[in-house]
Parts: C-alpha cells; structure tokens; sequence
C-alpha cells in the first residue's frame, strides 16, 4: 500500500464512527514496528504514529515499550522468532527493563537513540491531550492539491498532509513516510480550506513548527508553505495570524 490509501480509509470512515474508533500500529497480536519482520527499526513509526493520534477525534493507544522500541528478537518461550512480544510467558523485555532500570524506573539505561524515541512519544501524547484542534477540530485532506504533480516535488505515494482546525487552533501537518530519502516540497492549502479555518487569504499568516518552537516562516500569499522533509519525519505547524505592527 502507499500514502494514497490513507485518504480512502478515512473516507470510508465518514460519518459518526470515526470518533469511536481506537488506533494504534502495535498490539498484543502485531509484530512489534522496530522488529526485522516489519520496520526494522523503531523511527519507522513516527510518520504513521503522529498520522493515528491525530487524523480525527478518537483515542490512540501506545503499546508498552513501543515508545522505547521493542525488537522482540529471538525465541520467547512459546512465542517463537517471530517479532511478536510473547504473551503466553513469564519474560523479560530488554528495551523496557531499560527504562524500568532496577525498580527505578527513570530510563537510565536507556541508550540515546531509545531516548529520543521515547521523548517523540511525549510530545505526540502530550501534543494530542492538550491540543484543542486535535481533541475537538475538523480535519481537511490536503492531497488533492498537492499530489499528482500539482505541487513540486510532492511525491503523493510517499508524503501525506492534512489540517486540523478548530476554533482556538488551526495545525498544519505534514508525514514523510520515506525511509531513506529527503523530500523538499511545497504544501498548497486552498482558499477553501483558508476560508473554513476562519482566516482571510490577504491575512500574514505565521507558521509555527509545534515540537521545535524555533521554525518559524511565513504562509506564503498564495497560501503555500515551503517544507524539507527528513526520512521518517513530521512537521507540525501551528497556523495564526501575525500580530499586527
């Protein structure tokens, strides 16, 4: 499948189920996302993690030690290689009993890579509970206007971006689910979608990467957006009006 499919999923979901709906990438059942069977490594989940928690209304679920990657790796018990974390067994799961670090629990033998794993999840989770546009806004597709060509370099099949408003808060995010390559492209938001966030197209409008608090650019008057997209990366931006000089 590609980025394609996400907009028939949630059209498919029109209507009143959505808000009802719990999502997640790992669970008792899956094959845990930094496994060799599926993601190979954990950062492969921060595109699809921050698209679950905040594509509409509903709950979002964290499977434990995913926020800390779990590898699953080798045989456990009954369970078998087969990057599932075991639930038929008494066993131990390396990656959390790093964080629980003797009875600690403070992460202390985390290494740094699972730290900045962990510290993702924070900020997802905090973003989700505290923000307005998330917890109670509308949610607009931004594809139309910018795959197939229609804005350069957006590659449709790989890049995904979608606003969420509400009154209090308008956010622009942006998913690179690309694994290894850097996307630099444009996001178009139309005057349509301009007009239903309650802003005006002749309004300066700042765009104010949320995790960072340091990028900070303009919309462009055409309602445009310049945007450098990492591997496995997001950005979200928090969309409002310059103060007046």
């Amino acid at each position: 499948a590609s980025v394609e499919d996400i907009t028939k999923v949630w059209q498919h979901e029109s209507g009143d189920i959505s808000q009802h709906m719990l999502r997640f990438l790992e669970n008792h059942d899956e094959q845990r996302i930094a496994s060799r069977f599926f993601g190979n490594e954990p950062f492969s989940a921060v595109p699809a993690m921050t698209l679950s928690a905040s594509l509409h209304t509903g709950p979002v679920m964290i499977y434990f030690g995913q926020e800390v990657g779990v590898k699953a790796e080798g045989a456990e018990g009954f369970q078998g290689d087969d990057g599932r974390t075991t639930i038929f067994d008494f066993w131990g799961v390396p990656e959390f009993q790093a964080w629980v670090n003797g009875g600690k629990y403070d992460g202390g033998k985390l290494n740094s890579s699972q730290k900045k794993l962990r510290i993702f999840y924070q900020d997802l989770l905090k973003l989700v509970n505290t923000s307005d546009a998330i917890k109670n806004g509308a949610f607009y597709d931004l594809q139309y206007v910018n795959a197939n060509g229609k804005s350069p370099n957006y590659d449709g099949r790989k890049v995904y971006s979608y606003l969420r408003h509400s009154s209090k808060q308008k956010l622009l995010i942006v998913c690179n689910f690309d694994h290894f390559r850097d996307i630099e492209t444009t996001v178009n938001i139309p005057d349509h979608a301009i007009e239903l966030m309650g802003l005006k197209r002749t309004d300066s409008i700042v765009a104010t990467e949320i995790f960072s608090h340091k990028s900070k650019t303009m919309l462009q008057s055409n309602g445009s957006l310049p945007v450098k997209l990492l591997p496995n990366s997001v950005y979200i931006f928090e969309l409002k009006k310059a103060p007046k000089k």
